[in-house]
């Protein structure tokens, strides 16, 4: 599991991510990493749910492709996620490290619409099941425990005025709230807090592409993440904003 939010204002795209990585066999705290790969040439950048290393295969995938703009990259989308994911489990279809579940989110700025844009692309279960990119203006993932009843991380709302402030606000309603691992395979826990090591804003405008870590957690490798819970009228515990 991983926090990938993205809302677009007029003249940007704001993704939001968090940065820890899980050991699948007990849900501690493997490691951290930034889980956005930038597409400079693009003006765009991907990020992902689920396994980490889908993120790298799929960065492969792409780095092996030439496009001559962001909205043909944008097209052709969901038709690479599928050939990365045939092809490496043509090559090693036994790997339980390989996709799984997942969710890819493409954000950038489109020369056609002259204004940021954003899709999504979700695994499928079973055979011959047609994917494709899915456009939104505002998207976040995970949304709640109980999708549907449970409304603490949605009733936070972006704000394209404070982007950076309330995207954080999100991230941080996330980390509070425990989620089933993607697929629960090899794990005995039914949930766990998924959101981890610190919060980082991505963002692409016409200009180009700027990164920032709002705010870090005080998470640890080899341990679970156990998030502290805020006092009445404060936010959760964390770092100074924006550095």
């Amino acid at each position: 599991m991983s926090a990938f939010n993205c809302f677009l204002t007029p003249d940007a795209a704001h993704v939001f991510t968090d940065a820890a990585i899980y050991q699948p066999t007990n849900l501690k705290v493997g490691a951290f990493a930034n889980k956005v790969t930038i597409l400079p040439q693009y003006n765009a950048v991907i990020g992902s749910t689920g396994r980490f290393i889908n993120l790298l295969l799929l960065g492969i995938a792409f780095a092996e492709l030439e496009y001559d703009n962001f909205d043909l990259l944008a097209d052709d989308f969901a038709s690479v996620v599928k050939r990365a994911v045939a092809r490496t489990n043509q090559i090693d279809p036994n790997n339980p490290d390989m996709w799984g579940e997942y969710t890819f989110a493409l954000a950038g700025w489109s020369p056609k619409q002259n204004a940021p844009a954003f899709f999504s692309v979700k695994s499928v279960a079973g055979n011959g099941e047609e994917v494709a990119a899915v456009p939104a203006t505002k998207y976040y993932n995970p949304a709640a425990a109980v999708e549907g009843f449970d409304d603490s991380i949605t009733r936070f709302k972006f704000d394209p005025e404070r982007p950076g402030e309330s995207g954080l606000e999100i991230m941080r309603a996330q980390r509070l709230k425990k989620f089933a691992p993607l697929g629960n395979v090899g794990v005995k826990y039914s949930t766990y807090y998924a959101i981890g090591g610190f919060c980082q804003h991505t963002i692409v405008s016409r200009d180009g592409i700027s990164v920032k870590v709002l705010e870090r957690w005080p998470d640890q490798i080899g341990r679970t993440v156990m998030p502290v819970q805020p006092r009445t009228g404060s936010l959760t515990a964390g770092g100074t904003f924006g550095r």
